[in-house]
């Protein structure tokens, strides 16, 4: 009795060694979230996404199931938003998730303003082995026109990815145990950008040319934050300089100036030295234009128009 109880002994022992060694082994790749070019101006969300890459083998029991934390980043985060950053610390807002609506946010249990990891269940055959994949679904927040130019970047290291798994069916996400990393990068490049519309310049009815006849309109540019832009008038249709255009009815034309300043002493053209500009700020800007039609020759009555192309270079 006494040796068949030391052979049984044995024979557990082997037993136990035979399963840990057998114990499920996961590895795990992230591809880069790449939001590519975000137009800023058009102040609208822009989506990307990244996926997770899962590699499960020796899965003793069939079933494995991981649970990937997903931390802030190098940009860090403010609430539940991450933040890219340019060369110069400027923040670019985006989020992760689990659903292409970007309503479940993909977090970690550490930081429980960014939500929580998914849980991912996965099955094979017994001893067997498992690959999936799962979409992390990005987006750059809309309503960001104040962002500033640059290549925005955040990164995630062994501190900001940390995936458990267990071949528990009953294993709980909301607990750390013995995570392995997986890096990536988010990253986003804000271009620079212009917008431009133009107002009319209207100088109204008028009698006999005797005298100068002013009027304003303006030109309104909207440029990302810190592009430098300036604005080029052509000389409309027939005209022949910045003070020599013309406003035509049929053969006949009333001549006119635009200029930068109120005085008028400005041409507003095309040429060096002739241009208006400004440095961006994410908002509109608007700059006036200034027009005078100078005293001359009255041509006969009705109304005389012209079209002034604004053009903004950046």
């Amino acid at each position: 009795m006494m040796r068949l109880a030391k052979l049984a002994a044995v024979a557990l022992c082997l037993w136990g060694l035979s399963r840990q060694a057998e114990a499920a082994s996961c590895s795990f790749s992230i591809s880069t979230l790449d939001f590519g070019t975000v137009d800023t101006l058009s102040g609208a969300a822009v989506d990307g996404t990244a996926t997770l890459s899962i590699t499960c083998t020796s899965v003793a029991t069939g079933h494995v199931r991981v649970c990937p934390n997903l931390g802030a980043g190098s940009g860090g985060a403010t609430g539940g938003v991450r933040q890219m950053r340019n060369a110069s610390n400027a923040p670019l807002n985006y989020t992760m998730s689990t659903d292409p609506g970007a309503t479940t946010l993909w977090g970690s249990i550490e930081q429980a303003l960014l939500g929580t990891p998914p849980t991912i269940d996965l099955n094979t055959s017994l001893f067997g082995s498992v690959s999936a994949t799962r979409t992390i679904y990005g987006r750059v927040s809309a309503g960001q026109q104040t962002a500033a130019t640059g290549t925005y970047t955040s990164t995630f290291g062994a501190a900001d990815v940390k995936i458990s798994y267990s071949e528990l069916a009953l294993f709980n996400c909301l607990t750390l145990s013995s995570p392995v990393s997986a890096p990536f990068t988010v990253q986003a490049v804000v271009p620079d950008n212009c917008l431009i519309s133009a107002q009319t310049v209207d100088f109204g009815s008028h009698g006999v040319l005797a005298g100068n006849l002013d009027a304003t309109g303006a030109v309104s540019v909207t440029c990302t934050q810190g592009t430098a832009y300036s604005v080029a008038l052509n000389n409309g249709q027939t005209g022949t300089g910045p003070t020599a255009r013309r406003m035509v009815l049929g053969a006949a034309y009333v001549t006119y100036g635009l200029y930068r300043d109120a005085a008028r002493t400005q041409p507003w053209g095309a040429a060096a030295g002739q241009t208006a500009g400004g440095t961006g700020s994410g908002a509109a800007q608007p700059l006036t234009v200034y027009g005078r039609v100078p005293p001359q020759t009255t041509p006969a009555a009705g109304t005389y128009s012209d079209v002034v192309i604004a053009t903004v270079t950046y």
